[in-house]
């Protein structure tokens, strides 16, 4: 069978070149119960494996790789702020604090 180019798609010879593929057989749909199993499998292994890659991103850091020493210092949230401890800096207000206290001031 050759095949040709109608309509922005490959047809076979002699289909209908109006076709838009509809009649063909339809994709199966996977369940979603077996995609939340296959999800909850792959989350199960995900934590499992947590500890060993934790220790080798250490090791590899230990040995100097600065890749794996700049995710490491993300990962644990201190590669913006340093190793020292955060500075205690007041919480500004929101601008709709600032909008409620000046409309409570005016009259």
């Amino acid at each position: 069978m050759e095949r040709k180019r109608v309509n922005g798609r490959f047809a076979r010879e002699g289909e209908d070149a109006a076709s838009d593929g509809a009649a063909e057989t339809k994709p199966r749909r996977k369940s979603r119960t077996r995609h939340a199993k296959l999800i909850g499998q792959a989350r199960e292994q995900l934590v499992e494996s947590i500890p060993a890659i934790a220790a080798t991103l250490v090791m590899e850091a230990r040995l100097g790789s600065v890749s794996h020493m700049k995710l490491l210092l993300h990962l644990l949230g201190i590669d913006h702020g340093g190793l020292g401890a955060p500075e205690n800096r007041p919480v500004e207000k929101t601008l709709e604090e600032i909008l409620m206290e000046q409309w409570a001031k005016e009259p």
